[in-house]
């Protein structure tokens, strides 16, 4: 059964969907990410985070599909007055596993992105966090993730993470199948992952590249 926040917000409450492994989802969020302005290492971020969210059945592909649509550079993050949860995310996965000041301080944008290196902790530590914002609750423990509330919110006006002892009831563990994605977000990604190819021309072709076929024309 598909989670609750997925298509919620279609007509009807259901999207057209398209199978994808997170291989594939990686690999084309990490794309999509340096299209939309990003540098390769913020970009790799971006890659592993969708993927990690997305095999604990969080909708990691569609919230960061709408952050890089919103504009993920610097400047638009600043007009918003509010952080980016990929810059975010990156922070925190410095600073972790000291949690003083390790969150921005205000608004963060895409606030999922955050649990991507609290879920990760938790596993190497064997321990316990509890990653909220308003209407929004994730506790992360070495066995899985279980999540309640508004987990792909566009926006949070602040991030809380704490330690919290116990495991988390109706847990997710992790699921290396391929999932469902929205049909909408995955284009969105591939529109912004073709902006990193480079176009084809005269010089190019004669050195070999594009297609075989096209090559030997």
């Amino acid at each position: 059964m598909a989670a609750p926040w997925r298509g919620r917000n279609a007509p009807g409450g259901r999207v057209t969907e398209v199978s994808r492994t997170l291989s594939e989802i990686r690999a084309t969020c990490t794309k999509a990410a340096r299209g939309a302005g990003c540098d390769w290492g913020m970009a790799e971020e971006a890659g592993l985070a969708a993927r990690l969210l997305e095999s604990h059945d969080l909708p990691g592909v569609s919230v960061l599909a709408r952050l890089l649509s919103e504009g993920a550079g610097c400047v638009s993050c600043r007009a918003a007055g509010s952080a980016c949860g990929l810059r975010a995310l990156a922070v925190l996965s410095d600073r972790l596993p000291f949690l003083d000041d390790a969150l921005p301080d205000g608004p963060v944008r895409a606030p999922l992105l955050l649990a991507a290196p609290v879920i990760l902790l938790a596993r190497e530590q064997g321990a316990a966090y509890t990653l909220s914002w308003e209407g929004a609750v994730l506790r992360c423990t070495q066995e899985g993730v279980s999540a309640e509330g508004a987990v792909d919110a566009p926006r949070a006006a602040s991030v809380s993470l704490v330690a919290a002892p116990g495991n988390p009831a109706r847990r997710r563990a992790p699921d290396w199948r391929s999932r469902s994605i929205a049909e909408s977000d995955w284009d969105t990604l591939e529109r912004l992952a073709a902006k990193t190819l480079v176009p084809e021309t005269e010089a190019s072709r004669a050195r070999g590249a594009g297609p075989a076929d096209a090559a030997a024309d």
